[in-house]
């Protein structure tokens, strides 16, 4: 695994020297709920493979919460998307997500 792989799963911050307090500490707390959700979505494909809308659903996870960190998986290599496509409650055709032999080994070590 790479440490820009493992690296989704520290805490970090994005703010300068010269910000504030607050701001480091809003960045921290922003940093590791992410990582928490991003733990979230894998144990849940972990499971079995879903649709950006199933996985919004069963963690009860906002479209705008989940999908960044659907992405931010996918880029490091941890998520990946299926041939299968199921329809969407609204009838559309949507991807199918699924884990890879890397997320699984990521969350191994995390567990």
């Amino acid at each position: 695994m790479t440490d820009e792989q493992l690296a989704l799963f520290e805490p970090h911050t994005t703010t300068g020297l010269l910000h504030p307090q607050t701001s480091h500490l809003a960045a921290e707390r922003f940093h590791l709920r992410s990582g928490t959700c991003r733990r979230r979505v894998l144990q849940a494909l972990a499971a079995r493979d879903l649709t950006d809308e199933e996985m919004q659903m069963l963690l009860a996870m906002s479209a705008n919460t989940q999908r960044p960190r659907r992405i931010e998986l996918c880029r490091a290599g941890f998520v990946e998307a299926t041939e299968n496509r199921r329809r969407s409650y609204a009838g559309c055709w949507s991807v199918v997500w699924t884990i890879t032999d890397t997320g699984r080994r990521a969350l191994a070590r995390e567990e």
